[in-house]
């Protein structure tokens, strides 16, 4: 695979990514915080945290505020992770029905 198509493939891979795995990645495992941690920090039940990390529960606008707050990032980060993640999944859902026409 030459760089260019293993550095495309990388970046569109990245790009797929949810914002609870961005979450866990870039902020839990980094600053070893377990998800009963930062539900504490964040005032939700650790149920709430994991369904964030999972994708189960969308980052609402609430949710990146405190998120935002706790995590010293903006609020803006979390809703735009979140919507670049929703907007790839109805790209691909897309894609996928067109295909089988």
């Amino acid at each position: 695979m030459s760089a260019v198509v293993k550095k495309v493939t990388t970046n569109h891979r990245r790009q797929r990514q949810s914002a609870g795995w961005h979450l866990k990645h870039s902020y839990l495992d980094t600053y070893d915080m377990t998800p009963a941690d930062l539900a504490a920090k964040l005032d939700v039940s650790t149920q709430v945290v994991e369904q964030l990390i999972t994708g189960e529960l969308a980052i609402t606008a609430a949710m990146a505020i405190k998120l935002g707050t706790v995590l010293e990032t903006s609020p803006e980060l979390w809703l735009n992770l979140q919507n670049a993640h929703a907007l790839e999944q109805v790209r691909q859902s897309e894609l996928i029905s067109a295909w089988g026409r």
